[in-house]
């Protein structure tokens, strides 16, 4: 049997886990032990890199130009300016008769901004 590289395999799932956990807890052999310590740690890991991710994602959102780069003002006809920067530096605004439009107009391209990844 020819032995395959790691990065050729798809990841387990965690229904396959649960599966080889359930299989292997019965058992009382030295390898059944050992399968079932390697998951535990397989569990811990996961549980580290999810918690890891979420950070990474966090992180990115709030240094992101789209995320803390944007704000609503009055001009001086009494409209409302949404400003905002694009992900290259371009400043842009938009011109709105009530706050209220030009502050939801602001999130929602902010937001579009994020999944775009900083391109709207």
């Amino acid at each position: 049997m020819k032995p395959t590289d790691s990065h050729d395999r798809e990841p387990m799932s965690a229904e396959r886990l649960a599966e080889i956990r359930t299989q292997y807890a019965t058992e009382t052999s030295t390898d059944a032990a050992v399968i079932i310590e390697l998951l535990n740690e397989i569990d811990q890991l996961d549980d580290l890199l999810g918690d890891s991710e979420d950070e990474v994602e966090r992180l990115q959102r709030l240094l992101s130009p789209s995320a803390v780069s944007g704000s609503v003002s009055r001009t001086l006809s009494g409209k409302w300016r949404a400003r905002w920067r694009e992900a290259d530096g371009t400043q842009r605004s938009r011109t709105f008769g009530r706050r209220r439009d030009a502050e939801y107009w602001l999130k929602d391209a902010q937001a579009r901004q994020r999944q775009a990844g900083g391109a709207e």
